[in-house]
């Protein structure tokens, strides 16, 4: 199975929300996203830099 991960560093941005829905209907393929800008948790560093080398596509927005 595919793994696409989206890391969003925009608090609202169209074109990704619309790229991460037309990508969720793929077939065998996993999506994962971390927003960098959600401030109530922060961001875990090491766990972003496994799923980057975990993902066989890295998009960032």
């Amino acid at each position: 199975m595919k793994t696409i991960l989206h890391v969003l560093t925009r608090p609202e941005d169209p074109l990704a929300d619309a790229v991460i829905a037309a990508q969720s209907s793929l077939p065998d393929t996993r999506l994962e996203s971390v927003r960098l800008t959600d401030t109530s948790s922060p961001a875990q560093y090491r766990e972003l830099l496994a799923k980057v080398f975990a993902a066989d596509s890295v998009q960032v927005w």
